[in-house]
């Protein structure tokens, strides 16, 4: 009696053991792609609630520019094969590389065509992140469809900037926001 206890208390472990092994199998991740991105200019408020419009004719400082992006993400294969298990989102052609270029000189260091995203925060309104950390966690593991950038620098003089948001994929493609005009004064 005591052997066939051990035998079906075996039984019962590796029976576990195997289901256990067979969720973990089936937890995949969510694949999607990044198909478009648009780019809208937006004013910071006090409330900041960034959707209050970006007027030109305004003269804001740039301290009060908010680009609002949003995001085409498409999920190309969504799995649901084990309800305990997590969706987890990732881009199955993540992006490699961000620019923001500009046709103006935005300062000495920053001549018209050089990358500025080395002088942008990527923001929810909440918290500020890096581009890297942008790439990583938004761009190429979430279904977050908008995000926004501000300018941690102050433009040499006032212009109006034609901006474009460039994201190279992994395959080469390259995608980019339309051009938005802003002026920017420091």
């Amino acid at each position: 009696m005591k052997f066939s206890y051990r035998i079906g208390l075996l039984s019962l472990v590796v029976l576990i053991l195997f289901f256990q092994t067979a969720c973990e199998e089936n937890c995949k991740e969510t694949l999607f792609e990044l198909k478009e991105i648009e780019a809208f200019p937006r004013t910071l408020d006090p409330a900041n609630t960034g959707n209050a419009l970006w007027l030109n004719s305004a003269g804001l400082s740039i301290d009060r520019l908010l680009v609002k992006l949003e995001f085409t993400k498409p999920v190309q294969v969504f799995f649901t094969a084990n309800p305990n298990c997590p969706v987890v989102f990732e881009n199955n052609n993540p992006v490699s590389e961000l620019t923001l270029l500009s046709n103006q000189d935005f300062d000495i260091e920053h001549p018209a065509g050089t990358d500025l995203s080395e002088i942008i925060a990527f923001t929810d309104l909440k918290a500020f992140m890096s581009k890297e950390v942008f790439m990583e966690e938004i761009l190429n593991q979430t279904n977050i469809s908008s995000y926004y950038f501000t300018f941690s620098r102050r433009p040499a003089e006032a212009k109006m900037h034609s901006l474009v948001m460039e994201l190279r994929l992994a395959d080469g493609k390259v995608i980019k926001t339309p051009a938005i005009l802003v002026n920017l004064v420091p």
